[in-house]
């Protein structure tokens, strides 16, 4: 009798013969790493395109408001606003306007009032019967029938609270150490008109003084200074200004309550407030505001605002304030607050930032194409393996036909339906607020809601991946393997049983890497066509029937 072909050694098990294996190697190692290379290349190419694009062929139109210069007057609010067109490598073009904003409007838009081209931030907006002034540290400007006229100051002086009008004059506060400076503004120059808390000649400045000269706010109600101040995490209040040769005394002070570094006091038409606005250090703006009530302050409004990055108060007509607050898009909502409550609120959108909603989705969305990616690599796969690869696995006189990668891949993606709809909607819920920089960073003020979908979504996977598991490992299939004619059966052939099946889809989450390429990959690498899950509980899949023969 003829003897037959002498058997493969064992490094070739799996494959029709030594240059098969050379021939699928070669394309399939090939293939792997054009895949792995799209995984990252693809992300980065798209999101360096959109911002090259951006910075360097249309150029950036950026413009926001500064909330820090807002005021109510003549029914409207006034702010200051920054545009500049940054088109990279010439250096930008910015301008500031005096706008102002009808918050009554259903649609309210802002309205150009002037235009000048001073940096705005730091400069304070101070409303007069007449005219504005814009107070800025080495220049003040007056705006007058639709003109901005900007006068230089003899000297820069940096002003510790926002000036107020007093007597229908311009005033500021400027620390010393020896005290508070009342400065007034003459038309020409900054001029001292009393020091205030003045320490005595011989006596030293104790703690409490020190703290106490650091945090002074005076803000003029019908025509009379109110005195606010902030003293070891508590806010104090006195009625009229101190004399310059007065001693200080705590007990002339009313307590309001306690505030955080940031506060903010204001004046209505015909209420005053105080605003605690949290502290830097805060992941979150939490605003507690405090109103007089005859001689005592009682709090009457409290609010969680999430994260900010600037958060102001203005007073209105009436009872009314204003909450002005602006994200980390530089994006401005503004609530109306009266009788405790936030009436109404706008919302004004910072035009074409440098993180608008079009170039992060253009950051997000390969990586939501690349999940279709295994669906171009596949084919080749799957050709090559029914090419070069050994397609029955044999056991005696058994003989049982591999499932193709086109009947395991869809069987798959079938089953993840079921497993993965959950998660699938909590990151449709976080593209849809990445597309927006003030929502991104608002994921981590509502850490806690978003870890419990996040926990929700995994103790759901986990469960359908165990019933899964379990259907597989009883009858041999799943719905998406049913629906294909596929099985999952042990080395043995035999049903690999219910802990087996379950461990086997538990282990599907080391599959799962690269959008499912570790798997795949993984299959189309080992003798018995099996992934991650497979070569541990040592099962294979199969299509189904037997055949009865010789092995070889």
């Amino acid at each position: 009798m003829r003897a037959g072909p002498p058997p493969l050694p064992p490094s070739y098990r799996g494959y029709v013969s030594p240059l098969a294996k050379k021939a699928f190697t070669s394309r399939a190692i090939v293939l792997a790493a054009l895949y792995i290379a799209v995984q990252f290349l693809v992300p980065f190419l798209v999101s360096a395109g959109s911002v090259f694009r951006t910075f360097f062929v249309q150029g950036m139109n950026m413009s926001f408001l500064d909330p820090a210069s807002a005021v109510f007057h003549q029914g409207k609010l006034w702010f200051l606003q920054s545009k500049a067109v940054l088109l990279l490598p010439e250096e930008p073009d910015s301008t500031t306007q005096l706008v102002s904003l009808l918050f009554e409007e259903e649609n309210p838009s802002l309205q150009v009032e002037a235009i000048t081209d001073v940096n705005p931030f730091g400069i304070q907006l101070v409303p007069t019967e007449e005219k504005f002034f814009l107070v800025d540290y080495d220049q003040i400007g007056t705006f007058q029938e639709g003109v901005v006229t900007w006068a230089s100051l003899e000297e820069t002086i940096c002003l510790d609270s926002k000036p107020f009008l007093l007597e229908n004059e311009l005033h500021g506060i400027k620390d010393s150490n020896e005290g508070q400076i009342l400065l007034r503004f003459n038309g020409n120059a900054w001029e001292e008109r009393a020091r205030l808390f003045l320490l005595p000649p011989g006596v030293e400045a104790t703690p409490l003084r020190k703290e106490f000269i650091q945090n002074l706010q005076i803000v003029n109600h019908k025509n009379m200074p109110h005195c606010f101040a902030r003293i070891k995490e508590k806010l104090y209040h006195r009625l009229g200004l101190p004399q310059a040769d007065e001693a200080f005394n705590l007990e002339d002070w009313t307590l309001i309550g306690p505030v955080g570094k940031v506060w903010k006091a204001s004046a209505s038409e015909m209420d005053i407030a105080a605003f605690d606005l949290g502290s830097p250090s805060q992941p979150t703006t939490q605003v507690r505001a405090y109103r007089r009530n005859g001689q005592t302050w009682k709090p009457f409004f409290s609010k969680n605002l999430g994260l900010t990055v600037e958060c102001t108060v203005v007073g209105g007509e009436g009872e009314a304030f204003y909450l002005v607050t602006r994200g980390v898009s530089n994006a401005c909502t503004i609530q109306k607050l009266q009788d405790g409550e936030a009436l109404k609120k706008r919302h004004l959108e910072a035009q074409n930032t440098m993180f608008r909603p079009e170039l992060m989705g253009a950051m997000l969305l390969p990586q939501c194409a690349l999940a279709f990616l295994p669906i171009l690599v596949l084919p080749f796969l799957n050709l090559w393996m029914k090419r070069y690869r050994v397609t029955k696995h044999c056991l005696r006189n058994e003989t049982l036909q591999y499932a193709s990668l086109l009947r395991r891949g869809p069987a798959k993606a079938i089953d993840l339906i079921f497993v993965g709809t959950p998660m699938a909607l909590t990151q449709l819920r976080w593209i849809k607020d990445l597309s927006n920089m003030d929502s991104l960073f608002q994921l981590s003020s509502h850490a806690f809601q978003n870890g419990l979908y996040v926990f929700l979504s995994l103790l759901w996977a986990a469960a359908m991946l165990a019933v899964l598991g379990a259907m597989e490992g009883k009858t041999g299939y799943s719905l998406g393997k049913y629906l294909l004619g596929i099985r999952v059966v042990a080395e043995t052939h035999e049903l690999c049983g219910i802990k087996r099946g379950i461990l086997r889809n538990m282990l599907f989450l080391g599959d799962a890497f690269f959008f499912g390429g570790v798997g795949l990959f993984f299959v189309a690498f080992t003798e018995n066509w099996q992934r991650l899950g497979d070569l541990v509980v040592k099962t294979i899949v199969v299509a189904p029937g037997s055949t009865t023969g010789t092995t070889s």
